[in-house]
């Protein structure tokens, strides 16, 4: 069966193909297609090679894979650049052949770019994150090409492909030290601040402190910035990344000493209170019985007051959070009490 979309994405990348119907999957080489690293998935998703044998077995007509031609002579005619999905739940169904476009490109960039382009445009869940993924991949294996023309390639935003080609470099540059930013959730912003810093041996200091519980961003931010307006020797930088360690420990100390004097039962306390109210009202307001209340003014005005209490402690909720995120100590607020 055609598709538009296929057809439109081979077109557009200029590509030499034909259509055919019923293209013997014996002269399709499965398992090196599988193989592949261009692939966006690295194996089958055996869940949809069922529910695709099926619908084949009742009949059902899937779009036309896309096959490259191979040179001869080899064992097969063709590699899969997408559609190993359907071509395995058609073994399965027993069927001898499959529609297909043929394409035949013997330039070996634009035959990856081929597999790994038509992989986001027909995979599924795939995002934008997965094409950004698959053109840095392409452009480590042929870096003769630009990002620029990659970017024009895959109609993707220069700007954002170099911005993720760059976090790409940044997070490689810390996993050759044995340190994964992604992992222990730096954030990217501050992975990039990490990355101007020149010396490997400063760079390894910094993120080895980035990745410790409990880092603020803005305290990565300006301990990179610091270690940049002093004198750029790693012995300097290195007295900066200690000092903010030494700072970082001494917080960390401050908010253990808080936390074992006080202790969280109140706040738990009404936290439970909350869940159980919203549990009720979950069951069904016909489950209250709100019409056997005898006063139900007085009732209202309690869930009245009930709201703007809640509205307090949301807004002391965030007051504490904003606090904690600039590195000071949440003191309670004076408030008058509600009667």
């Amino acid at each position: 069966m055609k598709h538009p979309i296929t057809e439109q994405h081979l077109s557009r990348g200029k590509f030499n193909y034909i259509y055919r119907a019923d293209i013997p999957i014996s002269e399709i080489d499965l398992k090196t297609s599988l193989d592949n690293p261009a692939r966006l998935l690295k194996r089958l998703d055996e869940q949809r090679v069922e529910a695709y044998t099926l619908a084949m077995i009742d009949g059902v007509k899937f779009p036309a894979i896309v096959l490259l031609r191979r040179e001869p002579p080899t064992p097969f005619k063709y590699d899969i650049a997408t559609g190993c999905h359907r071509v395995e739940a058609a073994i399965q169904a027993e069927l001898k052949t499959f529609d297909a476009y043929i394409v035949t490109e013997p330039d070996a960039y634009r035959r990856e770019f081929l597999i790994r382009s038509l992989n986001t445009i027909e995979g599924h869940g795939v995002s934008v994150e997965d094409r950004y993924r698959q053109v840095i991949e392409l452009y480590k294996k042929w870096p003769d090409k630009s990002l620029t023309q990659m970017a024009k390639e895959w109609n993707l935003r220069e700007k954002t492909l170099k911005y993720h080609f760059t976090l790409d470099q940044a997070l490689q540059r810390g996993l050759r030290l044995g340190i994964d930013l992604a992992r222990t959730k730096v954030a990217n912003n501050a992975i990039l601040a990490l990355n101007t810093i020149h010396s490997e041996v400063t760079f390894e200091h910094a993120s080895r402190f980035a990745s410790s519980p409990g880092v603020r961003t803005s305290e990565i931010i300006d301990m990179v910035k610091e270690v940049k307006e002093g004198r750029r020797d790693e012995t300097s930088e290195s007295a900066v990344i200690i000092k903010y360690e030494q700072a970082h420990e001494r917080e960390e100390q401050m908010t253990r000493a808080k936390s074992a004097r006080i202790g969280p039962a109140p706040a738990n306390k009404l936290i439970g209170n909350a869940r159980k109210i919203i549990n009720q009202v979950d069951r069904g307001l016909d489950y209250l019985h709100l019409s056997a209340l005898g006063d139900l003014e007085t009732s209202q005005m309690v869930f009245e007051d009930a709201i703007i209490v809640l509205k307090r402690v949301i807004e002391e909720m965030e007051r504490i959070r904003r606090l904690r995120e600039q590195g000071q100590s949440p003191r309670p607020p004076l408030h008058p009490a509600v009667h």
